[in-house]
């Protein structure tokens, strides 16, 4: 039987902790990241690009914590979109979107450099998960996606926040994952309440 995904919760003690804005970065860059094609023929209506999800008002302000989704041997498998301001918010937005797994969807992105792809799920209107890094293989990118509403319907919730101090060292890896300077993993070989979409 396979092990458990976790939900832990990274808080920093400032705002502008560094570790925090590159967590910012990231999400804004997948937030802003052009739809990618499809295969197949779609309706007119659906071939329409999605316009760039947005931050909702004060959701930068004064956030010092996120969410992300972890598998059983620590890989992470997706995080928050969101900053939060407090432990409780960002465990009401992990298990409000863990109870509707069921409407979430999942939009593929092509990333900010040539062969970066990525993706991130939507909740109605709202960027509220992003992958947690690019990808160089298109096969790894679709499976990463496809994997990740089953594992967080899956999810056990931490039933405390981990400090910046205890977290650092594994926070590191939510601004650059242990990979090249583009923040694309070199071995691609494995693998709310959030951003409301608005017109660009």
């Amino acid at each position: 039987m396979p092990e458990t995904p976790r939900i832990e919760f990274p808080f920093f003690s400032v705002p502008g902790d560094p570790m925090l804005e590159g967590w910012r970065r990231f999400s804004d860059a997948v937030a802003t990241a052009t739809e990618r094609p499809t295969r197949t023929r779609l309706p007119i209506a659906d071939t329409i690009p999605l316009p760039a999800p947005m931050l909702p008002p004060g959701s930068r302000s004064g956030g010092i914590g996120v969410w992300r989704l972890l598998a059983s041997n620590n890989r992470e498998i997706c995080r928050s979109a969101q900053v939060f301001r407090t432990f409780d918010e960002a465990r009401d937005d992990a298990e409000h979107l863990r109870k509707n797994a069921d409407q979430l969807s999942t939009v593929r992105v092509i990333g900010p450099h040539p062969g970066m792809q990525g993706w991130y799920l939507r909740l109605d209107d709202m960027l509220v998960v992003t992958c947690s890094r690019w990808y160089e293989v298109s096969s790894t990118s679709a499976d990463a996606a496809a994997d990740v509403i089953p594992r967080l319907k899956l999810a056990a919730l931490a039933p405390t926040l981990r400090r910046a101090a205890v977290a650092r060292r594994a926070a590191s890896s939510l601004a650059h994952p242990p990979t090249s300077p583009l923040g694309v993993n070199p071995s691609d070989s494995h693998s709310s309440h959030s951003r409301r979409i608005s017109p660009h």
